[in-house]
């Protein structure tokens, strides 16, 4: 994630270093010992699609549910 209108150069170099710490074999071992299985995306765009699906996907749990922010 980024900030609003960060220019699109700065978001692919994010991009290329995420997915690169997240495809290391010592970080994905780290990972998987706490319970997090590390996963990426081939783009930005495929990111910002997952985060809007995930959003709507939980947003529907929580409000089901009758959870409340106190």
């Amino acid at each position: 994630m980024a900030p609003a209108k960060t220019p699109r150069p700065v978001v692919d170099k994010l991009h290329a270093a995420l997915v690169k710490a997240a495809n290391a074999s010592e970080v994905k071992e780290a990972l998987l010992k706490v319970g997090v299985e590390p996963m990426t995306h081939p783009s930005p765009e495929a990111f910002a699609v997952f985060m809007r699906e995930e959003t709507v996907r939980w947003g529907k749990v929580a409000k089901d549910s009758g959870a409340r922010v106190d």
